[in-house]
């Protein structure tokens, strides 16, 4: 049976056509079921669209777990689900999933859910729309991005997820003149030959190398952008490299050297700070051996 959840090879189109395959649904609406946590999963890179680095709000959870704890009788909310290759796969209540496993005695129970019946391929636009509410205000920012990957993963679906501009300019809050210039600028990236599939970048990025500006592309962002633009490396960084880059500092230092010689210093310095020490320790210990 396909193990969609643990395979990481696959790009966040191919496990949406994976889960249409798989689909045992026959009719719109939905139905009411409450389920074993064991029998839930996610697949966060396909319906979790407001959130690039595949992590949670964890505010948000801890609230959540608090209110169970509180009243340890009384579920939270329904999730929406839908059903594929045998499990559910959730669509929107990621947080309130999280919430459950936090709490031991929710763990033997069984939870509400929405059992939907259209094609994860629909229901991935009712993902859209949920991550748009107010209880988790999306930023324009992350209302863009959030189209960019609802554009790129029909486009390089080649069809088989069929997803209108209106369709997608709903699900994201955005304007549909945004989603068409979205799709203009992918046929740009490919009609230039460019490397990739843009939809493996963040829209920001992709638009930044389009423009010729990729190193510039931080300049005037927010802290918050930048982050997030962060995040978005680090997720492509574990597809491609996965535990080989991480485990190996010496060839991971030596690489970074190979692709950024000039910013090597730099890098390194940023590294240092990032992880709460001073980014100027390791040059003065330099300075000091000659």
């Amino acid at each position: 049976m396909l193990v969609l959840e643990e395979r990481e090879d696959l790009e966040a189109h191919e496990a949406l056509v994976a889960l249409d395959e798989g689909w045992h649904g026959v009719q719109e609406g939905f139905t009411r079921l409450e389920l074993p946590l064991s029998s839930i999963r996610v697949l966060p890179r396909v319906f979790q669209l407001r959130d690039l680095s595949e992590e949670f709000n964890a505010d948000h959870v801890e609230d959540l777990r608090k209110a169970l704890e509180v009243n340890d009788k009384d579920p939270l909310e329904a999730l929406d689900v839908v059903p594929a290759h045998g499990k559910f796969f959730v669509v929107d209540g990621h947080h309130r999933l999280a919430a459950y496993h936090r709490v031991p005695v929710w763990k033997d129970r069984k939870v509400p859910v929405r059992v939907l019946r259209e094609k994860p391929s629909r229901a991935i636009l009712r993902a859209g729309r949920a991550n748009s509410r107010a209880r988790l205000q999306m930023s324009q920012w992350e209302r863009s991005e959030a189209a960019w990957r609802l554009v790129t993963m029909a486009e390089r679906s080649e069809g088989r997820v069929g997803l209108t501009k209106k369709e997608i300019a709903q699900a994201a809050s955005v304007s549909e003149r945004l989603v068409a210039y979205m799709r203009r600028s992918r046929r740009e990236w490919l009609g230039k030959g460019l490397e990739g599939d843009p939809g493996e970048s963040s829209w920001i990025r992709a638009r930044g190398i389009l423009d010729g500006r990729e190193d510039l592309e931080w300049r005037g962002m927010t802290e918050e952008e930048v982050e997030r633009l962060a995040e978005d490396y680090a997720r492509r960084m574990r597809r491609h490299l996965g535990h080989q880059f991480a485990g190996n500092p010496e060839i991971a230092g030596k690489a970074i050297a190979k692709v950024a010689p000039r910013n090597a210093l730099a890098i390194s310095a940023a590294i240092r700070e990032e992880l709460g020490e001073d980014p100027r320790d390791e040059r003065e210990d330099d300075e000091e051996d000659f």
